[in-house]
This record gives C-alpha cells, structure tokens and sequence, in this order.
C-alpha cells in the first residue's frame, strides 16, 4: 500500500504535515477529512519508504539503548515546548538515523493517525519497543506528565547502555588474551609440534608421558582438522541455542548466581535494573504488581527474575514488598532496607532511585575488580599451558643429549 506525504490544514487554520498509508488518492482525502484536516497538496512517498526498509535489512534490525533513550529524550524536549504527538512523531520520523527505529516509528505514526493512543500504537510494535516504555507512556497519557515520563525512560535507557557498556569495555580484554592463547597453542601444536615429532622418532627416545599427550593432541588436530573446527562450532551454537531456550537460560543465569568472582557482578548489576526500574514506574502511577512483573522482565537474569515474580503474590496478600523482598535472599540487604524507609517514610519511589545510583555506581566498581582478578587468573592458565607444551618438548629433547654424551 502506497505512503503519501500531505500538507493540510487543520479546522483551526493551522498547517499540519505528515504520512499516511492509503490505497488510493480518494482514501487519502476521506481518512484526512475525518481527522478534520483539509488537504493541501500531497506526494507519494513510496520510494522513501522502501529505501528505509532496504537500509534497515543491510544495518540490521538491531534498536539499542541508547537509540532508544536518544528517541525518548527527542520526543521528551518537543512534548515539553508544546508540539503536538502527531507533529513530533513525524519530525522524529524524517531525523532518525536507526533505520529500523526510524520504520517502526513511521508504523507508530500511521496507527496514532488512526485515532488510537500513542501507547496503543506502540504495543503494536512491542518487539521494537520494550514493555517498560508501553506501559510508562500509558501512565503518562493517563495523567497527561508523557513529557516527564519520556525524560524518565530517556535516563533509564541511558543508564542501560552504560551498564553494557562497561560490561562490553571489560570483557575485551580477557576474550583478547584467551584467543591469543588458543591460536600460540594450536599454531605450536600443528606447526612446531610436528617437526619435533620427526627429530623424536629418528632419535629414538623414549618419550615422556607429557609429550605422548602433547603428540597425541598434535596429532589429532592436524589429521582430524575437519572435526574439531565444525565440533567447535556446533557446541557454541547448541550452547546458544540452549541458553535462549527457557529451562536453559534458567539454569545457566542460576549458574552465574553460584560463581564466586561473578555472582555479586551479576547481583549489583540486576539490583541496579531493578531499583532504578521500580523507582520509574512508581513514580508514574504504575500499580505494584504490574510493576514487578514488568521489572522482573528487563532485569538481566531468568533466575533473578523468578525470584521477584514470586514476589507478586505477597504483595496481593497484602505483605510489604520490602518484606517480601527479604525473604528471596537475593538482592543485597541494602535493597530491601531502602525500600522498608521508603514504606516508612511514603517515599518509596525515591528511595529506590537512592538506592539505583548506588548500586549504578557498585556495579561499575564489582566489574572493574572482576576484571583486576580475570587477568591475572588468565595469565596463570595460560603460563602452565604454554609451559606444559615447552616441558613436554624439551624433556626428550634433554634426554637425547644425555644418550649422545
């Protein structure tokens, strides 16, 4: 169906542009009319539309935190100097870089044209935008603060992406050390190891256990080559494949709680998601429970998850969340002592915002120090690897000196 960009005036002699979707000229006209808008002139705008749809499939369909909280923060400063939804919405559409943001946003702009709620339009873009955003913007049109909540989720999206950020920043260096030493093991194993194999056999030593295992393994990767490379790959993908399945990314984030270096990564970084989450959506008038389920769903971790879902049942039944908060044994005591002063005091929702920063601020500290103990532990292994594979040479090495003396 062809996309048509208007100028038309509206009842009170404002112009007003936009795109719309329609199959004909006339539908354009009769769907502009029942806005009460007057057309003006007007142009297909089909070519545009597939441009976009062609540079989304050559970037990707990826829309990340901070593409996301670069939106919010747009359309948060137009709403708050006045601009109308449908206005700031078609602006958003002709600036944004993401293309599938950008898309979406035209889909979003369409359905919103149509007379449904922004929120509506959104849910019906629910894999682009996050359940946190559908349900803060609803809040937000029922109280009419959607200026507020925007700035509100501009903050939280921010946040998120300095969190993978951060995450990001510190894994690279040890996945750099741990593929250095892969491709010195394989290249001295199926490279090196092979001509020492040749200067052994000829010298007729008796060979060491170490370097019967270490040609062994030479042995295998340069003959069998073509099974260990596709065995490789099949375990990463299974392993990806189990760990977006349900029960595997259950056990395998359950995993990550048991860890003694990782675990309080993983707890500062989901205390955080979680405080910063509730203080949100309680400030914008989203119900306790509803706030929980949605919290639970952008944490970070299935296991942690499961835990604060439990939750909704105490809170029905009338129990504080900070009690039922203590009783999972999963956050910090820090967590639920904020939230019970909150209780206390009627300020729930800033003091989870207190207790956000702090746990922002925890979770950048437990990653850097996770990262000061990753290296040196890296370091270890891989000094005894390569030093199994020089001991493992050099032995029979030695002892064809001491047969020739």
């Amino acid at each position: 169906m062809p996309h048509y960009q208007y100028r038309a005036i509206d009842k009170s002699g404002v112009m007003q542009t936009g795109l719309m979707e329609a199959e004909t000229v006339l539908n354009l006209h009769s769907q502009l009319r029942q806005a009460q808008l007057y057309v003006v002139d007007f142009k297909e705008a089909k070519a545009k539309e597939e441009t976009a749809g062609i540079g989304a499939f050559l970037i990707g369909g990826s829309v990340k935190p901070k593409d996301l909280a670069l939106f919010c923060r747009q359309f948060s400063t137009m709403l708050g100097a006045g601009v109308p939804i449908m206005r700031a919405l078609d602006i958003l559409c002709q600036q944004m870089v993401n293309n599938k943001l950008k898309s979406t946003l035209l889909k979003v702009f369409e359905t919103v044209q149509k007379g449904l709620f922004l929120s509506e339009a959104m849910r019906k873009q629910k894999k682009i935008f996050p359940d946190i955003l559908i349900s803060t913007v609803e809040a937000g049109e029922a109280s009419g603060t959607l200026d507020t909540v925007f700035l509100r989720m501009a903050e939280h999206f921010e946040k998120e992406a300095k969190i993978k950020s951060k995450i990001r920043s510190a894994s690279i260096y040890p996945i750099i050390l741990i593929i250095v030493t892969i491709l010195v093991v394989v290249v001295i194993l199926t490279l090196v190891m092979p001509a020492f194999v040749k200067i052994f056999e000829s010298g007729g030593a008796e060979l060491p256990v170490p370097t019967k295992i270490l040609m062994g393994i030479s042995d295998f990767l340069v003959n069998q080559w073509y099974i260990v490379f596709p065995g490789i790959i099949a375990l990463i993908v299974a392993f990806k494949v189990w760990t977006r399945s349900e029960s595997g990314r259950l056990a395998w984030d359950g995993f990550k709680l048991k860890i003694p270096v990782v675990k309080k990564v993983v707890k500062n970084i989901c205390s955080a998601r979680f405080t910063r989450t509730m203080s949100m959506l309680l400030a914008s008038a989203i119900p306790m429970v509803q706030a929980l389920e949605i919290s639970a769903r952008v944490i970070g971790n299935k296991a942690m998850s499961k835990m604060i879902l439990a939750t909704q049942e105490d809170v029905q039944k009338g129990i504080l969340l900070s009690t039922a908060i203590r009783k999972l044994n999963a956050f910090p005591i820090l967590v639920p002592s904020m939230i019970n002063i909150g209780e206390e005091s009627g300020a729930i929702d800033d003091m989870l915002e207190k207790a956000a920063k702090l746990y922002d601020e925890e979770a950048e500290v437990s990653i850097q120090r996770m990262l000061g103990l990753l290296e040196p532990i890296l370091i270890v292994i891989m000094a005894v690897v390569v030093g199994f594979i020089i001991i493992s040479i050099a032995l029979p090495m030695y002892s064809m000196f001491q047969a020739i003396k």
